[in-house]
């Protein structure tokens, strides 16, 4: 995307810009949003990018809907989750 729709399309129509540039423009519209919470974001710990994460964020969130909701205990959510991260990652990534 272009500079003008990082700093201004994007902004006014609840987007988030990718480009950091726009982030550190004071002309980016609601720079003020971007300039203060620039240091969280870069400070921010980013999701797993093992390759079976997404499957395991989808099952694992059921899991806590589950126990949330009464329909379960939080221990059996909490083994239920553990089990889906094992194997949701493969050999090679368990032992890293």
């Amino acid at each position: 995307m272009s500079s003008a729709a990082q700093r201004d399309f994007l902004p006014r129509h609840s987007g988030q810009p990718s480009a950091r540039a726009a982030w550190t423009d004071p002309a980016t519209v609601a720079a003020d949003f971007y300039r203060r919470v620039t240091a969280t974001c870069e400070q921010a710990w980013v999701r797993p990018r093992h390759a079976g994460y997404i499957g395991f964020q989808g099952a694992s969130s059921a899991a806590v809907r589950t126990a949330l909701a009464g329909e379960t205990d939080h221990r059996e959510a909490l083994d239920r989750m553990r089990t889906l991260y094992r194997t949701s990652r493969t050999p090679k990534e368990r032992h890293t």
